[in-house]
């Protein structure tokens, strides 16, 4: 009897552990834009519909908000198909995007880093996969005679090295994705106005999760600096993150609140004993009277 117990108890277990796995109770995306947090419909969020976050650094209140660089920033992140620079990676598929990105320093600015990191928790327990890219491609531009964001004649041309594309790296549940493109970032821009950075991303090889569990999180990560008054770092398209493995959807297990969790294995450990006790039950039955 002991044994069933004992089995009955490590299937419990793993239930748990399944449940409790880290991850938010509903989905969620957020972004953080060089060190200012904004959650999907929260204060920041200039967009109204779910699964697409719209920001503008020089928005009216409460929406507006200083970053740590005192560059001015605006963009949008949001889910979207695989395609286009990921097309050659991912057949299928959803991708985590920012784009429509432009960071101005203004002309009172310090030259100097900015970091953004993008963040959608689809709240699925994926078994198995694993296959996944991101990429980003960028551009230099100067913005002196036009008003913040815009990118259009410019004025001033960059000269060659003046800002940089400092990294760039795209994640699935906390796990780098591998296998960079050379070269690898540090790379800084060209000569000119509207002059692309190198491309980099990475693609998986093999799977990252082949037969285990993981949480279905996707992550992006960039860092840039600009070296003068009017510089841009600019998203024409975007920086993404994708996933092959979430088009068409494998087996899944939603993500459950604490308490739900709690009842859940709690139901399940109590079919699992009642199980027990009814086939040690009918063993007994079976051999009769017994000292032992």
């Amino acid at each position: 009897m002991s044994n069933r117990y004992g089995v009955a108890a490590k299937l419990a277990g793993s239930i748990a552990m399944l449940a409790l796995m880290p991850g938010a109770v509903e989905a969620q995306m957020s972004v953080a834009v060089d060190g200012y947090v904004i959650f999907d419909g929260g204060i920041g969020d200039l967009e109204p519909n779910g699964n697409n976050i719209r920001f503008d650094s020089l928005a009216p209140p409460p929406d507006g908000f200083a970053t740590n660089s005192g560059f001015d920033a605006t963009g949008r992140v949001l889910l979207t198909t695989v395609a286009g620079a990921l097309g050659g990676q991912l057949n299928t598929g959803q991708a985590l995007v920012l784009t429509e990105f432009v960071a101005d320093m203004p002309a009172s600015g310090t030259p100097g880093p900015f970091n953004i990191i993008f963040e959608h928790d689809f709240n699925l327990v994926l078994i198995g996969g694993g296959t996944a890219a991101d990429v980003v491609v960028a551009f230099a531009h100067d913005g002196t005679l036009e008003p913040p964001y815009m990118t259009g004649g410019g004025a001033i041309p960059l000269l060659g090295g003046e800002d940089t594309l400092l990294a760039w790296q795209g994640y699935v549940d906390g796990v780098p994705i591998p296998n960079p493109t050379a070269p690898l970032p540090p790379s800084s821009n060209v000569a000119g106005l509207n002059t692309p950075y190198q491309t980099h991303g990475h693609a998986t090889i093999n799977p990252l999760f082949g037969g285990l569990i993981f949480d279905a999180i996707l992550r992006g990560e960039l860092s840039f600096s600009l070296g003068g008054p009017r510089n841009q770092f600019i998203l024409l398209t975007s920086a993404e993150v994708g996933l092959e493995d979430l088009d068409p959807l494998p087996i899944s297990i939603p993500m459950l609140s604490t308490t739900g969790t709690v009842v859940l294995v709690l139901g399940l450990l109590g079919g699992i004993i009642l199980a027990t006790r009814f086939i040690t039950f009918r063993g007994d039955a079976r051999r009769g009277p017994s000292l032992f």
